[in-house]
């Protein structure tokens, strides 16, 4: 038995090994930075600096939302963190302006998942990636910035096209 916990657990080269120290060295401090950053306001601030720059643009809230999440995922790296953050405002306000309430909590929830590929600070699975290849951070946040522009891109053209089909209003400056 004391094998096979050894094997699972405790030796690096095990099944839960790097996933275990990962969690146990990085993991930890980025929940606590994160805490951190929602509790100080630094959220609202981010949410207010999207909305300056997409809300008044056709489909803005929702702009809005996409470009909150890029930015609270760059500080975060938490998707959870993010919709609590961002979504509480943005949801109620597409919902105001004539998105439908499936696409509006659905639009959020995509935009904040983006933000655990969004570097520098990125999900958990970073600091795995880099710990199973043996490569430094640096090198998976190197790799992640054009696939993380692509993501938050695509959603936000989406978002556009949805704006334009459904007819949706801007809100005012």
């Amino acid at each position: 038995m004391l094998l096979l916990i050894d094997i699972l657990f405790v030796r690096a080269d095990g099944i839960f090994g790097i996933p275990l120290m990962v969690s146990a060295t990085y993991i930890v401090l980025f929940i606590i930075f994160g805490a951190i950053l929602v509790r100080s306001g630094a959220g609202r601030f981010f949410l207010d600096l999207a909305i300056a720059l997409t809300g008044p643009r056709k489909g803005g809230p929702a702009k809005a939302s996409v470009v909150a999440s890029a930015f609270l995922g760059m500080v975060s790296g938490s998707a959870v963190a993010n919709v609590a953050t961002t979504g509480a405002f943005t949801i109620p306000l597409m919902k105001k302006i004539g998105y439908r309430a499936k696409f509006s909590a659905a639009v959020e929830a995509c935009a904040s998942s983006g933000g655990q590929i969004t570097p520098p600070i990125m999900g958990a699975a970073a600091f795995i990636i880099a710990e199973y290849l043996r490569v430094s951070y640096i090198s998976v946040l190197i790799a992640a910035i054009v696939p993380a522009v692509l993501y938050f891109a695509t959603v936000y053209i989406m978002v556009d096209l949805e704006a334009d089909k459904s007819g949706v209003e801007r809100i005012e400056k």
